[in-house]
């Protein structure tokens, strides 16, 4: 069995566009999910439009032929901002503990890096707490929270703020 992590562009939209279909249909506890699925449309915002973009970054994991997840980063367009941005990640659930997250994370870093961005954001539903510990193994800082902010099969939920600062001084 091979991982291979590979940056996508608009050129990848059919292939992410499964994915995240495919991701969302399964309704899993502790991640969002769309009833009507996602629109190619909705897709094409997660893509950068080349791979050579500084803007955006799309990362599929593919395990064997088969991708297994995918993570998506956008540096925020505020002036002020822009050493920032924030992702979301998705893992099917066949491949979790397999090390994709970290792979990803990893790969996502290094681009940052590269791409003069300091300071890397998410959100991540109270409830995963399996994604809030790789996060912090990855050196991610709690932030803060939007207390109740989800709603879910008639349970409310906090959303947790994380960031982690990368390269550069922070003093």
């Amino acid at each position: 069995m091979t991982l291979t992590i590979q940056q996508a562009d608009l050129s990848d939209i059919d292939i992410v566009h499964e994915f995240f279909n495919s991701f969302f249909r399964l309704k899993l506890e502790g991640l969002s999910f769309r009833p009507d699925g996602m629109t190619v449309d909705k897709t094409r915002t997660y893509l950068p439009n080349t791979i050579t973009d500084s803007n955006k970054l799309c990362l599929t994991a593919h395990w064997d032929l088969e991708v297994a997840g995918v993570l998506s980063f956008t540096r925020y367009k505020k002036f002020e901002y822009r050493h920032c941005g924030d992702f979301g990640m998705a893992i099917m659930p066949e491949f979790w503990r397999r090390g994709i997250g970290s792979q990803l994370l990893l790969t996502m870093e290094k681009w940052c890096l590269a791409n003069d961005i300091t300071k890397i954001e998410l959100a991540a539903w109270s409830n995963n707490i399996a994604a809030i510990n790789l996060y912090e193994s990855f050196g991610f800082q709690h932030e803060g929270k939007r207390v109740g902010s989800i709603i879910r099969d008639e349970k409310t939920m906090d959303l947790i703020l994380m960031g982690k600062q990368i390269g550069g001084d922070f003093s």
